[in-house]
Formats: structure tokens, sequence, C-alpha cells
């Protein structure tokens, strides 16, 4: 039986009546119960049904689509990894009615360097800052899932979970194989199946969100001195917010005053200066990746891998 299957000539019709033939990595959280979004009821509908259509077009659902070819090159920039379309609909060997699409392949580097041997996958996400906040983890569990999928369906060692958030955030996560949750995965996609090949609804999915939640991190009850220090970090980086507009407001009054003047003096003393620099010289590190990538790629540096602060209601931040 084939592993995958050629998708390049292939219609709209013809990929979603492919898609039909099995559960794809997007749709595994609804089959799970984990899903915000779809039940696996839904999922079972549409591959009960001989109807051929997608979902509508959404902003959501354009803006997703059309943001994986900004992330996959901004993930390059960070990176220096090669990434390639895949432009395949591949099955798992033992099960091939779990089916991946995926965003990205991730070339491997001829010296390995932190840790990710061999290619790889990349999924690519955009959200905006509110919905980042509103996350229940490092990231949502619906993205684990379909990670864990694309990892069990090709066999790869790993996969980067790239993610912009609006336009002042750039974020990546190192996925591995979860072989726990892959084992209750698979589980549950044996027996939605079976519920698909008889035709029979399958009955609402009971799931365990906390355990769930603990294959992504290690976690740990706040104590009451701990949820004192939370709330009064927030506060703070409230204040912070506040003065920060305040501040640019009296830098800004002062700069409308001062107008084509350099200085701003009161009496003999000097209050603020605002002149024109020479311009500062950068390196363009574009152009070299594009006329010299071979000795671009001989001076790319990978930085020691970073744990992110990430606090719910207030800002996000990396520390080491």
């Amino acid at each position: 039986m084939k592993s995958s299957i050629d998708k390049r000539a292939m219609s709209t019709d013809d990929w979603l009546r492919a898609r039909k033939k099995g559960i794809g990595a997007s749709e595994i959280a609804a089959v799970m119960g984990i899903s915000k979004y779809r039940t696996s009821y839904d999922v079972w509908l549409d591959k009960t049904s001989d109807e051929v259509s997608s979902l509508p077009d959404t902003w959501r659902l354009f803006i997703g689509r059309e943001a994986e070819e900004p992330v996959a090159k901004y993930y390059h920039l960070q990176t220096g990894r090669e990434v390639r379309r895949d432009n395949k609909i591949r099955m798992a060997a033992e099960y091939p009615f779990i089916i991946a699409n995926l965003d990205r392949v991730v070339l491997p580097l001829e010296n390995e360097v932190d840790g990710r041997s061999g290619p790889g996958i990349l999924e690519c996400k955009i959200t905006d800052t509110l919905a980042a906040k509103n996350w229940d983890a490092e990231y949502p569990l619906e993205y684990f899932c379909q990670v864990q999928q694309q990892l069990l369906v090709t066999g790869y060692a790993w996969g980067d979970l790239a993610i912009g958030i609006g336009t002042s955030e750039f974020v990546s996560f190192l996925i591995r194989p979860n072989k726990d949750f892959q084992k209750e995965m698979i589980a549950k996609c044996v027996e939605f199946w079976g519920y698909v090949e008889r035709k029979e609804e399958p009955p609402k999915v009971a799931v365990d969100l906390e355990k769930i939640r603990s294959l992504i991190g290690s976690g740990v009850e706040a104590s009451k001195e701990v949820l004192g220090a939370h709330a009064s970090l927030l506060i703070c980086r409230s204040k912070m917010s506040e003065i920060k507009a305040e501040a640019k407001g009296f830098e800004d009054q002062i700069k409308e005053y001062l107008g084509e003047n350099e200085l701003l003096t009161y009496g003999e003393k000097l209050l603020a200066s605002w002149k024109s620099d020479a311009g500062r010289i950068f390196f363009d590190a574009k152009r070299l990746e594009a006329e010299k990538p071979k000795i671009y790629k001989l001076f790319l540096k990978h930085s020691k891998p970073s744990r992110r602060f990430l606090v719910k209601g207030g800002e996000a931040e990396e520390t080491d």
C-alpha cells in the first residue's frame, strides 16, 4: 500500500475526496474531543457524506492558509534551515486512515547542533496577540495534537511549531514524538474510524484535558504567595504600559514644540536635544543569503535554547 499520494495534479475536489478516506492532522483534535471549533460528530458527518465541499473560506481560515509562506520564510531566516513544500497526502504505515498534509518539511543540516537530527516537520500558524494571551498552555492543545499526528505518520523524530503572533512576536517550539499520547491517539482514531466505516454515529468523546496538558509540560499548583506575586506582576506590567504611553505623549508634545530646532533650553540649562544622526550602518544578511548562500550558511550560529515566560493577562518575555 502507498505511504503517500502526490497531490500536485489534484483538483480541489479530488483533494477533498482523498481527505474523506482518512483522519487528517487538522481533524485529530476534534476526534479526540479537544477542539474548540469542531466535534467528532462534525468530522464523522464529513467522512460519511458523499458531498464534496470545503469549509466556508472565512477570514480566519484564509489568513491561516496564506500566512504559511511568510511564517515558513521567517523561520528559515531565524534558523538557517531549508524548508520545502511536501505536496503529498501522507498515510501512517499501519493505519492508512490516519493521514497528514504537511505545511513544510525541514531539511536536515550537515552538522546538527541543537538535537534536531534528520528531517523534521514545520507546522506554520498565525494568531493575534489577544488570542495568544488566552491560551491554556504555551500553545493550544490542538496544535500539539496536530504535530503529534504528523510525527506519527512521517516517523520523523522532531517537528517545529512556528507561530506568528500578530505583527509583534514570532515564536517556535520543538515538539518530539510523545509515545504515550500517540498510543492514545491511535486508539481514538481506530475507534472513530470504525464508526465511519459502519456509518454509525459516534458517541460524545470524554477527554481528560488535564492529562493531555501535562504532556506538553510539567505543571505545579501555585501557592498563595505565588498567586500574590502573579497578581502583583500583572498590576506592575499594566502600570508600565500606562506610564510608557503617557511618556510617549509628553515626548511628542516636546518634539512638536521644537519643530525644526534641535535644542530645548531653559535659561542656561539644556533640557533636551533632537538632532539628526548620520544613519546607522547595518549588515545586509538577506542580500548575502541571496547572492552567496554557501558563505551565508558557513556563518550561521544557533542560539542556545531558551524558556519563554508567558504570563496570562500580561506580555510575553523570553528568559534564559
